[in-house]
């Protein structure tokens, strides 16, 4: 995805699990700027972000509508999204012995 860009995918109303998925939609925004992403985690448009620069830890800790989730270093975090879903359809035929 482009920088500047959003997806947002919303709940299957449909989906097997009772009780999942546990949120109606979540939107994964595209900020470059380190700066822009802490400004809008402080003004409520973003839910977490990752990747701010070590400077700006300070202020996410003095921030008491704030909270730093440091993760070692050379950690992973990664969000699956399959792109296409694959329907397997049952026909009469393939049902017939």
């Amino acid at each position: 995805m482009a920088i500047g860009r959003s997806h947002c995918s919303r709940k299957n109303q449909n989906y097997w699990k009772t009780g999942t998925p546990k949120v109606n939609q979540f939107v994964i925004r595209f900020v470059d700027d380190p700066a822009a992403r802490l400004a809008q985690l402080r003004a409520g448009k973003l839910d977490f972000t990752v990747d701010l620069t070590p400077d700006q830890l300070k202020k996410i800790q003095a921030d008491a509508n704030l909270e730093a989730v440091v993760r070692p270093f050379f950690n992973v975090g990664y969000l699956g999204l399959a792109e296409k879903v694959y329907v397997v359809e049952k026909r009469a035929t393939q049902l017939k012995k």
